[in-house]
């Protein structure tokens, strides 16, 4: 996150990691087929603010996530609040959830609070890893 942040070339995927044995709930028909149902298994997307005329924007968090409803309402009664100083772009349930976080937020509150989220907004049970994929507007590309 740190080596994006200055000059805001790329972002990051997070995806909760599930064991293998976790059957993924089954799509309805033609729906899966349309791709009118979020993931069963949140995906999160972190994008740093680009800097303009020396300030820098809010950076953007994503979750597409399968709660079927908006995401605020389920993340309070999880006991899940925004920081203070974050705002909801978006808050639909197919779309998901779009926030606007301080660009001077501590990384480590942002990561926390993500994760937090992300167990929260699924109905699948999560090992506790999480797959972080790193993506440069270079094209390069980079797993961890």
């Amino acid at each position: 996150m740190k080596s994006l942040s200055p000059d805001a070339t790329g972002w990051v995927v997070l995806q909760p990691g599930i064991s293998p044995e976790t059957p993924l709930p089954s799509k309805p028909g033609i729906l899966a087929m349309f791709g009118t149902q979020s993931p069963d298994v949140p995906v999160c997307t972190w994008i740093p603010g680009k800097i303009r005329h020396g300030i820098a924007a809010p950076v953007s968090i994503g979750i597409a996530h399968h709660a079927g409803q908006r995401a605020l309402p389920v993340l309070a009664g999880a006991g899940i609040a925004l920081p203070a100083g974050w705002r909801v772009a978006q808050d639909h349930p197919r779309r998901g959830l779009v926030l606007r976080v301080p660009p001077d937020a501590p990384d480590t509150e942002v990561l926390t609070w993500i994760f937090a989220a992300g167990r929260a907004l699924t109905p699948v049970p999560l090992t506790g890893d999480w797959l972080v994929t790193v993506f440069r507007r270079s094209g390069k590309r980079r797993s961890s």
